[in-house]
């Protein structure tokens, strides 16, 4: 009977109560949600600092494309002394036998804004062009050290032929591919003369990758139609090789001249951008250059960055009259430097875009992460980011200048990031 108590109080003493239980399963609940808690803040923050580091590398990657860009333009035609023949003088272009310019239609969005007609310049601001994704920068250049003085006319052209005074800065291609481009000048009159756009034939006996050949005629250049792209059309609406005069100048572009326009693309819902918008910073190639050979003429305008909400610029001008000295105002694209104004093809317009030497830009990046609005709060916090007492968000751009630029965002449950950067126009301050 001793022995039998014993094995029955062991026996009441084996396993865990209900109460116990329970106990137990709370405490492992909280700690559970505690790990849980820990790691959703974790992970919260390294999604929100992967999305904002995703914006900074497009940011600073389209900021230095842009510079890149603009550092360069008017390269090829921007020397001093061909200045008041190029700068603002109406293109007259066409591809594969299909006029580029002026634009036969519209240009496509985001870049509907930009008139089918553009001159011959370094830069222009077309001001709130794309709309709700601000600006659209236009920018020309050409290849540098080819032919940054013009070649003169001896003899008026005829449609296939240049007689200039030497043709050693022009080449034809060695393989078959793209001879140089090359720009016919006239002198302005009332307005500035149209400037057309054509090609070295792949024939001309100068050739890239060759030794210079001893030439009989050292004179004439001859021109002609390429394989693709080929930019040789004797006459352009309305304006034909053999119409120049003897006062008229050619410049070398080069194979690959980067005539181009900036601006960001974006879904809108009541004027302003909507969540769901492109957020794209697109390129359109004003020459085709890069898309003539391709199979799908879709790729232009091409996507050149993402992330970008939107682009807004302002000029720099050095509009003193003092050759001497280089002393920059920072001035608005709106006014006196008006996109219609500096397109218009005037006298007036080559003046103006001769003083341009620099570019601001700013970038505003948007994060693709929508993230939960602290308490009390109207909106994720960004720097340099002020909330109004509406709830609606902006940044001050250029607050160095004296006309700095109020730029509205929405929604306020992203984050956003400002890249700006000044850009000197080398061209023009050399």
């Amino acid at each position: 009977m001793m022995q039998n108590n014993k094995l029955q109080h062991k026996k009441n003493q084996s396993g865990l109560s209900l109460i116990e239980l329970m106990v137990a399963l709370i405490i492992g609940l909280i700690v559970s949600l505690a790990i849980y808690g820990v790691m959703a803040s974790s992970e919260g923050r390294k999604r929100t600092t992967t999305s904002v580091n995703d914006i900074g590398q497009s940011g600073a990657y389209a900021a230095y494309q842009l510079d890149k860009t603009l550092r360069s333009a008017g390269s090829g035609y921007g020397a001093t002394s061909n200045a008041a023949l190029t700068y603002g003088c109406p293109l007259r272009a066409a591809v594969n036998g299909t006029q580029i310019l002026p634009s036969l239609t519209v240009f496509p969005a985001p870049f509907a804004a930009v008139p089918q007609a553009l001159p011959l310049t370094p830069v222009v601001i077309v001001s709130g062009g794309a709309g709700a994704g601000g600006d659209v920068i236009i920018t020309m250049a050409g290849s540098g050290g080819l032919s940054e003085s013009g070649t003169r006319f001896q003899n008026v052209p005829s449609a296939t032929q240049l007689s200039l005074e030497s043709v050693s800065a022009f080449r034809a291609s060695d393989t078959g591919g793209t001879s140089d481009i090359i720009l016919l000048a006239n002198q302005p009159a009332a307005n500035q003369a149209n400037c057309l756009i054509s090609q070295v034939s792949p024939a001309f006996a100068i050739r890239y990758n060759q030794a210079p050949p001893v030439l009989a005629d050292t004179s004439t250049l001859a021109l002609g139609a390429n394989v693709n792209p080929n930019y040789y059309q004797p006459t352009v609406n309305g304006t034909a090789i053999a119409g120049y005069s003897t006062s008229a100048v050619v410049l070398n572009l080069g194979q690959n001249p980067n005539f181009s326009m900036f601006a960001v693309g974006a879904s809108t819902a009541g004027g302003t951008k909507a969540a769901a918008g492109n957020n794209t910073l697109f390129k359109y190639d004003l020459l085709n250059v890069a898309d003539a050979a391709a199979a799908n003429a879709s790729a232009n305008p091409s996507v050149f960055s993402d992330g970008v909400y939107a682009m807004r610029a302002m000029y720099g001008v050095d509009n003193d009259g003092n050759a001497a000295t280089t002393t920059i105002n920072w001035v608005p694209p709106t006014g006196a430097y008006a996109a219609n104004l500096l397109l218009d093809g005037s006298i007036a317009s080559s003046t103006l875009l001769q003083t341009i030497v620099a570019v601001k830009v700013a970038l505003i990046l948007q994060s693709s992460l929508p993230e939960i609005m602290p308490a009390g709060q109207p909106g994720i916090a960004s720097p340099g980011l002020t909330y109004a007492n509406d709830g609606t968000a902006s940044f001050t751009l250029f607050s160095d200048t004296p006309t700095p630029v109020t730029q509205m965002v929405a929604p306020t449950n992203l984050r956003y990031r400002v890249f700006e950067t000044t850009i000197p126009i080398r061209n023009r301050l050399l």
